[in-house]
């Protein structure tokens, strides 16, 4: 569920509970109002101060962040690649980690590197081949891999169909970070 912010401090409280209806109106229904009259069930917004507010991450139960929508973000490499990132620096301001959805095309391959991070590779579809110093794998669908920071890695789609893969980094991609080698 995606918070509103500009329903108050009910965006934020612990006692929140959000309702969807079927025809897709949020509501924002008072758990204090079940035990005490001076609550309403559903308040009037926004709430600017409220004697039953109570921060959730003081509670140890932060509200989760909805994140709607990836960001297409520019890839490296012979041919057009699809990166859709869903958390990390450039959709979510999160430096401490990346998770983004990867399509790349046949015969695609990027520059070699040699990153600053850890990243987590999990093959949904083709095939995603691994290059090492030491060598190369193929990821099928269904396996993964782990490159680790400091170690030159170099990724590429060579069957037909390309390959579609979720990729994690931490900490999270940066051009910056992954030291790619020159054209």
């Amino acid at each position: 569920m995606e918070q509103d912010k500009s329903v108050g401090l009910c965006a934020s409280c612990a006692h929140v509970q959000m309702i969807n209806s079927d025809r897709g109106s949020c509501f924002y229904l008072c758990k204090l109002s079940k035990t005490d009259p001076r609550f309403p069930k559903y308040p009037r917004h926004p709430v600017l101060s409220c004697v039953g507010y109570a921060e959730c991450t003081m509670l140890g139960t932060p509200m989760p962040d909805l994140i709607g929508k990836p960001t297409i973000v520019a890839a490296a490499g012979n041919l057009p690649k699809r990166i859709a990132e869903y958390v990390g620096r450039v959709n979510s301001a999160t430096e401490g980690v990346s998770i983004a959805h990867m399509q790349s095309p046949a015969g695609w391959t990027e520059p070699g590197q040699t990153p600053e991070f850890d990243e987590y590779t999990v093959v949904l579809r083709g095939l995603l081949r691994v290059e090492t110093k030491s060598g190369s794998m193929d990821v099928k669908a269904g396996q993964a891999i782990v490159a680790h920071r400091g170690e030159w890695v170099r990724y590429s789609s060579p069957e037909a169909g390309g390959a579609e893969y979720m990729a994690v980094c931490i900490p999270a991609f940066s051009p910056g970070l992954a030291h790619r080698d020159p054209a």
